[in-house]
């Protein structure tokens, strides 16, 4: 059941993303659709929900590294993005059993900026990050066992994709850097 859960959430994901925009549309039909992009643009988010973004580096080997978290929410229809980042260390985490917050919550936190409210150009570059993992996910032939982590997540769990021994994953880069600036 749940190998068909993930099969059809990974259909879904292709269908919904897999439509790119070609660049040899008209002036006219360019000029329409950047009027109407935010209209279209993470239609998945409501007020209720919310996706998350998640790159963990393998500087401390085992232990993990230091992770970048992005969370994408909408209020009173605009989309804001909180980023966090925390600093890895080389030292276990508590058992699951004992754990009462998230895992990398156990990480210290160095960078925490609340409430950037997103552009067109952060949004595309939300929906490019998606697609790139997921295309990632689908051709990484690596065992996930250490390496680098990434992953995207929506709160209702519509959207699940977490990729071991992962790439660069640039449009995430991008993204953060440009929130970083705000």
């Amino acid at each position: 059941m749940k190998k068909l859960i993930k099969y059809s959430t990974l259909i879904f994901m292709i269908i919904l993303f897999g439509c790119v925009n070609d660049n040899s549309k008209s002036n006219k039909q360019s000029e329409f659709e950047s009027q109407h992009s935010d209209q279209k643009m993470l239609g998945i988010l409501d007020e209720m929900s919310e996706i998350e973004f998640l790159r963990e580096d393998n500087k401390y080997g085992e232990w993990g590294g230091d992770i970048d978290l992005i969370r994408i929410y909408r209020y009173n229809d605009n989309t804001y993005a909180d980023y966090l980042r925390y600093v890895g260390r080389n030292i276990p985490l508590p058992p699951p059993g004992e754990m009462d917050k998230k895992w990398y919550e156990y990480k210290t936190l160095e960078t925490k900026i609340d409430s950037i409210k997103l552009s067109i150009k952060e949004k595309q570059l939300i929906e490019i990050s998606i697609i790139n993992l997921l295309k990632n996910k689908l051709r990484n032939e690596n065992i996930p066992f250490d390496g680098i982590y990434n992953s995207v997540i929506s709160k209702d769990s519509s959207i699940v994709i977490m990729d071991y021994n992962s790439f660069d994953w640039k449009s995430f880069v991008e993204l953060k850097t440009s929130l970083k600036k705000k």
